[in-house]
């Protein structure tokens, strides 16, 4: 249905209306949230069990962002086969980040795999790529998250995200195009100002 949960309550309002008998419990937006966790939750065992039973090749790719309180979050997703199917890109987690330096990414994430049910063993025999954008802290050759990782798992493949690289070509070109530079600018003057 896609609806938000602040229409939780009068969605339930609607039902009753036209006859349904809705109880009297788990009528309120939390507890619709409680519910669509739980469900994410056992989905999200069953499909990382589906995963690890199978043997699938893994492949990782992250994303940083920062909220409006500046608060640093990493979107895990996985590029996997669940039950021999062709390989699909799943969102994993939304990690909060205590730091943004490479040692802290490396943990969360590891913490974040392992926490989802992928064993250091299993990773170590399975997880073939690591994808992220461009940035030191992701791809840096002396300290890097990909460096780090790829100590600790040696066959891994690191790579850096073509969207990414996609969107620093068009910036590149936009920044040498003069034209196109003022209408960026324009662009941006209208956005802040509304």
């Amino acid at each position: 249905m896609n609806r938000p949960f602040t229409d939780h309550d009068s969605l339930i309002e609607l039902q009753e209306k036209n006859g349904a008998n809705m109880g009297t419990s788990l009528h309120s937006r939390y507890s619709s949230t409680q519910i669509v966790e739980h469900i994410a939750k056992e989905m999200q065992k069953k499909i990382v069990h589906s995963i690890v039973t199978s043997s699938s090749k893994l492949s990782v790719l992250i994303d940083e962002a920062t909220s409006i309180s500046h608060k640093s979050a990493m979107i895990v997703n996985l590029k996997v086969s669940v039950d021999g199917a062709t390989p699909e890109l799943l969102f994993l987690e939304l990690v909060e980040l205590e730091s943004q330096r490479a040692k802290d990414i490396e943990e969360a994430l590891l913490n974040c795999l392992d926490t989802a049910g992928f064993t250091e063993e299993w990773l170590q025999k399975n997880w073939v790529s690591f994808v992220s954008d461009g940035a030191s802290v992701m791809l840096g050759k002396n300290s890097g998250v990909a460096t780090r990782l790829t100590a600790r798992y040696p066959n891994l493949f690191t790579w850096h995200c073509m969207n990414h690289r996609l969107e620093l070509a068009v910036s590149d070109a936009v920044d040498e195009v003069q034209a196109v530079n003022h209408f960026k600018v324009f662009l941006e003057k209208i956005h802040n100002l509304y």
